[in-house]
């Protein structure tokens, strides 16, 4: 349906609607007044065919303007959606990654090395066996941190001598 605001008053003067106006004109005095009357008539009718389809595109505005909100409504919700389960994998990754502990910049590192036990001592332990008590005095652990280093003396290397290799 066209907008009917647009249309323009049909010229009641004219030879098309004599007949209508012959009719008309028994009743009357005038020609002139049936030509009002008539007029009258259509702009009557046409205000309420505008006044109509002013309601009808009022009432469709409203319903366009509701499904709009409903649809912006459900992209609102589904953004929620997509926005929480990226969060919840960034927490994820969060819990995945390996955690730095703090650093406390006032503890200092001791300038004393503690003495440990000898390997030897430690597997008599683990496999439940007898392991004398000499083993973990100080004594013993100085004997155990001598022992485990190794000096230049006593590592092997490949070493050129004469054009030969040798160990």
């Amino acid at each position: 349906m066209a907008d009917p605001s647009n249309e323009m008053c049909p010229n009641f003067a004219s030879d098309f609607y004599q007949p209508i106006c012959i009719t008309l004109a028994a009743n009357v005095e005038n020609e002139q007044q049936v030509l009002n009357n008539l007029v009258q008539i259509w702009t009557a009718e046409h205000n309420q065919q505008v006044a109509l389809w002013n309601d009808g595109q009022h009432a469709e505005a409203l319903l366009a303007e509701e499904a709009e909100q409903v649809r912006l409504a459900q992209e609102r919700e589904a953004q929620c959606i997509v926005d929480d389960e990226a969060e919840r994998e960034q927490v994820e990754l969060e819990k995945k990654k390996p955690k730095m502990n703090d650093f406390n910049d006032r503890v200092e590192v001791g300038n004393v090395i503690i003495p440990r036990p000898s390997q030897y001592a430690v597997m008599r332990l683990k496999n439940f066996e007898f392991v004398e008590l000499w083993y973990f005095s100080p004594d013993g652990c100085k004997d155990a941190t001598k022992s485990s280093s190794s000096t230049m003396e006593d590592t092997f290397r490949i070493a050129k001598v004469d054009n030969i290799l040798t160990i």
